[in-house]
């Protein structure tokens, strides 16, 4: 492993717990995001990797999972400038989560971009599919567009933290969305699911002000 290259390392489950013994590694192919599902439908969970850092406003890169474990074949990767124009410091990946979010039996990926527009942040919904995750049909999510409730401003870091998972029963997944930098860091959570949204703030979660919640989120 070169120094300062980021590496995917793989660790195999058993009975007894993880086998360092039969770890692999996939030089070069980390980021600092990780989520997993199956976004081609073929019964294996595959790997997603968020590359905030990588040139022209950051990636998402997938892996897909096989009989065998993890493989390169097949391996896509989804700019910042696929969905559209690219911009320089957008930090797309920095945070991505997976679930299917339409219910057609293949896992989308909520892919958060904090640094969009001087910071004030987006997020962008990217389908899966039988040949992997696509830009095609990509969702941009902003503050006070659509379903998102909010005004975007600069810092608001909209798109720190995602999670997909279902809110309402419904068996669909629906999205959260953290800003973690929303009313002067603050921090403000945005739950979007079926077209309606909620923000729920410091306030409304007992917590102090200041605290930046949103920044990390579980689900």
């Amino acid at each position: 492993m070169t120094t300062g290259e980021r590496s995917l390392v793989v660790l195999r489950g058993s009975s007894s717990g993880l086998r360092t013994s039969e770890s692999s590694v996939l030089a070069g192919a980390g980021g600092r995001s990780l989520a997993s599902g199956d976004l081609n439908g073929d019964g294996f969970a595959d790997l997603v990797v968020g590359r905030p850092d990588a040139a022209n406003g950051g990636e998402v890169a997938t892996y897909h999972g096989s009989a065998g474990g993890l493989t390169t074949t097949g391996a896509a990767v989804v700019a910042r400038g696929e969905l559209e124009e690219a911009r320089s410091g957008g930090e797309l990946g920095a945070s991505v989560a997976v679930g299917d979010t339409d219910g057609d039996g293949y896992a989308d990926v909520l892919a958060g971009a904090p640094g969009d527009d001087s910071g004030a942040g987006r997020a962008f919904l990217l389908r899966g599919g039988a040949s992997g995750l696509s830009a095609t049909g990509a969702v941009a999510y902003v503050e006070g567009a659509g379903a998102v409730p909010g005004t975007p401003e600069a810092d608001d870091r909209f798109g720190s933290a995602v999670t997909v998972s279902d809110l309402t029963g419904d068996s669909v997944a629906d999205l959260t969305i953290g800003a973690e930098g929303e009313n002067a860091g603050d921090g403000t959570i945005m739950a979007v699911s079926a077209g309606a949204g909620a923000a729920y703030g410091p306030s409304a979660l007992g917590s102090p002000a200041g605290t930046g919640i949103g920044g990390r989120l579980a689900g």
